[in-house]
């Protein structure tokens, strides 16, 4: 959940021209064009983004006996604001930002179901990146993410979770970003130190965009309809504490799921963006623990998703 925000920094980065100027004047140059077609981050700006994820009603992989025709189906919906400031202690840039997430759990034709079995489960971050440009196509960030990811009736310390990471980028010819780092996070259902490495292209008509195993993504430009469309793979996860805050004895969830389909993004204006993108789980993980024992596992068989944002900069 969080990892798809991390992985995406370099689009949140500022990068500056001369990393001896003034941070204020390097946030200005950032808006100048880009020389040619390489991968840029995307200027420093404040941004709001929308967000929604349905997962469709689909029967567990593995039911207990009489769960044989429950289906889990999960909802998702959230927002994320930031903005960007100088820095001067480091002589960069930062980009601050507040992230809320809502996911409803149904889980249906469960003999003995409530509609309390699963209570909504809730994700709030505060997130901080810290930009140091090294050259004109060089940087260094670090990420900190300090969040609360639970369902609503816990608001204990075990609930709270720090995550964060490093990274470094850089261009590479006229028309690639490389880059490579760690950061720790729970996208794969428990938190975990992943390393992060990725590859950017972006000619006159496609652009790739890799990071192993967390996001690889082909897309097609059609600059004349203002619209991107591909095909791609992601990862998307959390771990929420409940404090028993179901009915049943447990007290953390483990969710992931790995999808795969066809994706569209269009941009109206250069300020608003809206994306779409449905398709199919190709691994899904959705487990209740008691401390490290597992009790119930729901995770569903394979099945269709949608996902849709809707962005702006100012």
């Amino acid at each position: 959940m969080l990892f798809a925000l991390v992985v995406a920094a370099p689009a949140y980065a500022a990068e500056a021209e001369n990393p001896k100027q003034d941070p204020v004047a390097e946030m200005a140059v950032a808006d100048a064009p880009a020389e040619t077609i390489r991968p840029r981050p995307e200027r420093p700006a404040p941004r709001i983004d929308f967000d929604s994820r349905y997962m469709a009603p689909a029967r567990l992989a593995n039911p207990a006996a009489g769960e044989e025709s429950a289906k889990l189906s999960l909802a998702t919906y959230g927002a994320r604001v930031s903005t960007p400031a100088p820095f001067a202690a480091i002589g960069g840039f930062a980009m601050y930002g507040l992230r809320y997430s809502h996911t409803d759990v149904w889980l249906g034709d469960l003999a003995g179901n409530k509609p309390e079995y699963f209570r909504p489960l809730h994700a709030f971050t505060l997130d901080g990146r810290f930009i140091k440009p090294v050259d004109k196509e060089t940087r260094y960030t670090l990420m900190l993410s300090l969040g609360y990811h639970g369902e609503a009736s816990d608001w204990g310390f075990d609930a709270v979770r720090l995550q964060g990471g490093v990274l470094y980028d850089t261009a590479i010819g006229e028309h690639s970003r490389i880059g490579g780092g760690i950061y720790y996070s729970a996208d794969f259902g428990m938190p975990l130190p992943l390393p992060m490495l990725f590859y950017q292209y972006e000619g006159e008509r496609h652009k790739f965009d890799i990071m192993p195993p967390a996001r690889m993504f082909w897309w097609m430009k059609f600059p004349e309809a203002k619209t991107d469309a591909g095909l791609g793979m992601s990862v998307r996860g959390d771990q929420y504490h409940v404090n028993e805050g179901t009915t049943l004895p447990v007290n953390k969830i483990k969710y992931s799921a790995l999808t795969v389909g066809p994706a569209a993004r269009w941009k109206p204006s250069g300020a608003i963006t809206l994306s779409l993108d449905i398709g199919y789980s190709l691994y899904n993980r959705f487990e209740a623990f008691n401390g490290d024992t597992r009790i119930k596992d729901f995770t569903p068989e394979r099945g269709w998703y949608y996902s849709a944002t809707f962005g702006a900069r100012f």
